[in-house]
């Protein structure tokens, strides 16, 4: 009896370490101009005419960032991103790497 409960224990682990990894989410901060461009996108989708200044952010509670928004018309956007996902890099392009050297020189004129 011993056997069949530690074997259901194990397999009940397994279930949520599975589920853990491949379905498991939290909010992901967005910018403004993310915030924006997908404004953009479900005004032309949804054929929406609600003023960008009538959106209400949606704030995370623990990082006090934007993570979505929601239109009058009723549409929810929230940006998820896996628990396992890595990060995505911020691409500035007015920077750019000196192959040489390995430093980096900005291209706009200070």
């Amino acid at each position: 009896m011993l056997d069949v409960l530690m074997w259901i224990l194990w397999f009940a682990l397994g279930v949520y370490g599975f589920w853990l990894v491949t379905r498991a989410k939290r909010l992901h901060p967005l910018t403004l101009d993310e915030l924006v461009i997908l404004w953009k996108i479900h005004k032309q989708q949804a054929g929406c005419n609600a003023p960008l200044s009538r959106l209400k952010p949606i704030i995370d509670s623990r990082s006090k960032e934007f993570s979505g928004f929601r239109c009058e018309c009723g549409y929810t956007y929230l940006s998820k991103r896996l628990i396992v996902q890595r990060h995505a890099l911020d691409h500035n392009m007015f920077i750019a790497m000196s192959s040489s050297k390995g430093e980096q020189q900005s291209l706009l004129k200070t």
